[in-house]
């Protein structure tokens, strides 16, 4: 069977991560890229036949607004849990997680995470 792969860049999202006092308390702005590689449908031009970018968007949104997370890793791997519920066809996927300001003299710090199904809890 065919494969496909959508993705989305530089989605940003206002939440709890991080192990500092105040990024415990304060949302910020962190910056999740996401590409899944799923069984393409076999018939039909229609979005009932895809995995639809918006539904990523708001699933990805979703799990870092309702979770606080410490660690990049951790947020990482929610997303990629919460993505392999959502979409059953979904068989690989990759997620970027980019916090800002974080390192002195660079721009993000970040964490890319590569999951095949199954490999998630």
């Amino acid at each position: 069977m065919a494969t496909s792969e959508i993705g989305i860049e530089r989605l940003i999202v206002e939440c709890i991560l991080g192990c500092l006092p105040q990024e415990r308390v304060e949302r910020r702005s962190i910056e999740v890229d996401v590409a899944l590689t799923y069984r393409q449908a076999p018939v039909g031009d229609t979005i009932y036949n895809a995995v639809n970018y918006l539904d990523i968007a708001e699933c990805v949104t979703a799990t870092l607004i309702n979770g606080s997370f410490h660690l990049l890793e951790t947020a990482a791997q929610a997303i990629a849990s919460a993505l392999f519920t959502k979409f059953s066809s979904v068989d690989k996927l990759v997620v970027m997680v980019r916090k800002r300001g974080m390192v002195p003299g660079g721009e993000c710090a970040y964490v890319r995470l590569t999951a095949e199904r199954g490999d998630t809890a």
